[in-house]
């Protein structure tokens, strides 16, 4: 079956396109108070979600970082397929996942965003890409580092580069949904 997620360069700069051309939308015609505020049925508030968004796409990618840095420059012999763990992980934080996931305590937003998060977010996302153009002649196979969660958690490369793409497009469907249980109250 082939993958319903992005696992090319081009595809997933174009979902860091989508996302980014998205996320400021949601927030048009908000409030302050209604960014920050929790939404009615409870949960997180939408500056909390890119506040998430913010603290566990940056703990990913503090380890992205070195990673590709020291990455070998020999280019790919095969293209990029998740590992078993990265393949269990993109279906579980994507878009299309099912099931509602508990957040690791490390990953948890702090109950008072940063201001500009919505900002702060399209900023790290702007990295993101420039970490994936300078990654793009890799062996995203060869690339490892672990999960910010366990180092026992090993990930490759690609993994970490889908991941944070459809974890990004799920929590903008949550913020949806978020948006309009507040414009319905």
């Amino acid at each position: 079956m082939a993958p319903t997620y992005p696992s090319t360069v081009p595809a997933l700069l174009a979902a860091i396109a989508a996302t980014d051309a998205r996320a400021p939308r949601l927030t048009v015609g908000l409030s302050e108070t209604q960014l920050y505020a929790p939404p009615p049925a409870g949960g997180w508030s939408i500056a909390q979600v890119f506040e998430h968004l913010l603290v566990s796409h940056g703990l990913y990618l503090d380890r992205m970082r070195p990673a590709i840095a020291a990455a070998p420059r020999d280019p790919p012999t095969q293209p990029w397929r998740p590992s078993l763990f990265g393949r269990l992980l993109i279906g579980a934080v994507g878009p299309d996942a099912k099931r509602r996931l508990t957040t690791a305590r490390i990953f948890e937003p702090s109950r008072s965003p940063r201001p500009r998060v919505v900002a702060a977010f399209l900023e790290m996302q702007q990295e993101f890409a420039g970490l994936l153009r300078a990654a793009a002649g890799l062996d995203w196979r060869a690339v490892r580092l672990s999960s910010p969660v366990s180092r026992f958690i090993r990930l490759n490369l690609g993994d970490a580069f889908v991941i944070l793409v459809v974890h990004a497009q799920r929590h903008l469907g949550q913020i949806t949904r978020i948006r309009d249980a507040l414009l319905e109250s």
